[in-house]
Formats: structure tokens, sequence, C-alpha cells
């Protein structure tokens, strides 16, 4: 009886961490992600500790179960089952979390290469502009040079023409 108790709290425990979880994934506004943090670190503390006493309860009654009745072992391995159960949900709301961050810090990382992939295409097309550019002046600076040449020229054999 006592330990049936003690594995309702775990329950309860694990049904608000679900929640908690929940939020993280559902990107509730009600909290920032600080405080969503703080509460699942929270939770799984306590969730800690509370496994921790039904583990010690479970033990001392598989130590008292050569004195207990057939009832009372089949009792303790239907919560022993229960509690793995508990356990099982616990971890894979904590296995879910870590991919969920993992998932979220891979897209951050993914936005901020885009970021710098679009930086730096956007430096390539700059300097692509400023070759363009480059380019454009010295033909000019070469077609200023020749039509300075053409007037030299032209003026040299009108001097040579008209006796000058």
């Amino acid at each position: 009886m006592v330990m049936a108790l003690s594995i309702f709290p775990c329950q309860r425990n694990v049904g608000i961490l679900e929640k908690i979880v929940h939020s993280f994934t559902a990107g509730n506004l009600a909290f920032t992600n600080d405080e969503l943090n703080l509460q699942y670190q929270a939770q799984v503390d306590v969730i800690g500790q509370l496994e921790d006493k039904v583990r010690r309860l479970i033990n001392e009654a598989n130590a008292n179960s050569s004195k207990a009745s057939s009832t009372t072992t089949t009792a303790v391995l239907k919560l022993q089952r229960d509690f793995e159960r508990v356990q099982n949900r616990a971890k894979a709301l904590q296995e879910g979390v870590t991919k969920f961050r993992k998932e979220m810090s891979q897209k951050a990382a993914a936005a901020r290469g885009t970021h710098n992939n679009s930086f730096a295409n956007e430096q390539e097309q700059a300097q692509q502009e400023a070759l363009d550019y480059y380019e454009q002046m010295q033909a000019q600076l070469q077609q200023d040079v020749r039509s300075i040449r053409h007037s030299k020229m032209t003026r040299v054999l009108s001097d040579l023409l008209l006796g000058g």
C-alpha cells in the first residue's frame, strides 16, 4: 500500500513533465525558454528523487518477499512493472526534449549558415561589381588614350600637310 502511494507522485510528476515538454515543442509563448528550462530541470530533478524513493521501497519489499504472502509479492511485481513504465515514459520525454533541442540547434546553425552564405554571396557580388567597374574604367581609359593619340596624330598630320 505504501509503494502504491509512492508511485502516484511519480506518475503525477511525469504528467507535469509531459505538459512542460509539450510547451517546449508547441512553442508556447506564455513562458520564455528560460522559464521552461527551469521548470523542466526542476521537474526532472523531482522525478529523479521520487524514482530513487520508489526504487528503495521496491528493494525493501523484494528483500521482505520471503516473509510476504503471494498476494503481496504479486502486488510488488505489478507495482514494479508500473514503475518501469513510468520510468520509460519519463526517459522518452527527456530524450524527446534532447532531440528537440538538437533539432532547434541545427535549425539555428542552418539559419546562421544561410545568413553567412547570404553575406558571402553579397561580398562576392560586391567584388564582381567592383571588378566590372574596374574593367569599365580601364576600357574607358584605353578609349581616351586612343582618342588622345588620334587627336595628336591628326594635329601632327595637319601640321605636316599645312606646313605648320
